[in-house]
């Protein structure tokens, strides 16, 4: 699974217990809808989506590639335009259940996949609860079974297309290098990270690792060009850096802890 969708199940995860308080409202759900573009108040199982994908992203130092939304319908319209609208679930999947809404039969709930067992599949899903209701009171673990009410979002198919993309890598208030974007992650020219930050570079040619100050950073190196290149993030936690990353202006920011 790629990392970012597994990312993104792990920060799914992270928000079970969840609960609002008051009706579509608390702290974290409010979060869930801001960032989704919404105001509190509103359903937010679909933001709870969002909210997952963008953490994960802003973590794994790559682009958000989830459509920015609260609303399970625009959903469905972006999965199908982006041919990745399936009937049967894989784990990593976004579903969406359909469902009658004031009168009109549309996608009407969404969560993550997190396993698939034959027709059953487990999800965690925000705005629901045990018996799992589209207005929910908090994020749960469930099961489902699927059939004709069921729809799969194979986002993570989208990130195959991603390779072209850049991000700009800043370390401090200075600007470093323009990062490619490979299966997923933000890569960073070794040599020029570790020279910037004052380390001496080297290379363990056993172990196949770039060492700096002698200290082997753990990573997988990727060559481009001839030139040795690690996910930032990898870099970044070796040095004891945060990175926070613009998804709009696809910067990527190092800073100190």
């Amino acid at each position: 699974m790629k990392e970012l969708v597994q990312r993104a199940l792990e920060t799914a995860k992270s928000q079970l217990g969840v609960r609002e308080e008051g009706e579509n409202r608390g702290p974290r759900v409010s979060e869930y809808l801001t960032t989704a573009g919404v105001s509190p108040g509103n359903p937010w199982c679909a933001a709870f989506v969002y909210w997952c994908v963008n953490k994960a992203a802003a973590a794994e130092g790559v682009p958000n590639p989830f459509v920015r939304t609260a609303y399970c319908p625009t959903i469905a319209a972006w999965a199908r335009d982006n041919e990745v609208l399936h009937s049967t679930p894989q784990a990593g999947d976004v579903f969406l259940r359909y469902g009658t809404v004031a009168g009109e039969y549309r996608a009407s709930h969404t969560g993550f996949v997190t396993a698939v067992d034959g027709s059953v599949f487990s999800t965690i899903e925000g705005n629901t609860n045990i018996d799992g209701s589209r207005e929910g009171i908090g994020v749960f673990a469930r099961k489902r079974v699927n059939g004709n009410a069921y729809r799969f979002v194979r986002w993570g198919d989208l990130l195959k297309e991603r390779d072209e993309l850049t991000y700009k890598l800043y370390v401090g208030d200075h600007f470093l290098c323009d990062m490619p974007v490979r299966g997923g992650r933000s890569l960073c020219p070794v040599r020029a990270w570790g020279q910037r930050l004052g380390f001496e570079v080297g290379w363990n040619q056993e172990e196949q690792v770039p060492l700096f100050d002698g200290h082997e950073v753990t990573t997988q190196i990727t060559l481009i060009d001839g030139q040795a290149y690690a996910p930032v993030r990898d870099l970044a936690t070796s040095a004891g850096l945060r990175l926070r990353v613009d998804n709009d202006k696809r910067e990527v920011h190092a800073t100190r802890i």
